[in-house]
């Protein structure tokens, strides 16, 4: 009951704090966040933080995709996992990782001429 209390209130949280981030007359009272123009450390570090967590993601997958083959050809299944839709899932962050990387990647060529 407490889970599910908690699992509540943190989708009620996310809903709100969507729902208030796109209001007109909240959006001017919300912290924006700018970095001076000039600084030439933030692409190459935003470079390096993707692909330290695309490794991390994909190292992840691999030992995923590893215990579950391992617990399958064992008999004793403690948890009945299956290995398409924990790949799927495992998969997701990746993928999304890389689609928001590509779809910023003009955004940040013209970084310079704000």
């Amino acid at each position: 009951m407490l889970q599910r209390l908690f699992a509540l209130t943190m989708f009620t949280i996310t809903v709100l704090w969507l729902v208030v981030s796109y209001m007109p007359h909240l959006h001017a009272e919300l912290p924006i966040i700018a970095f001076a123009s000039g600084s030439g450390w933030q692409s190459p570090s935003g470079a390096i933080l993707l692909i330290a967590f695309i490794a991390l993601q994909v190292w992840l997958l691999c030992t995923t995709v590893a215990a579950i083959r391992t617990s399958q050809h064992s008999n004793a299944t403690a948890f009945r996992l299956k290995l398409g839709a924990e790949f799927f899932w495992s998969a997701l962050p990746i993928l999304m990782t890389v689609a928001l990387a590509w779809a910023s990647y003009a955004l940040w060529l013209n970084r310079a001429s704000f």
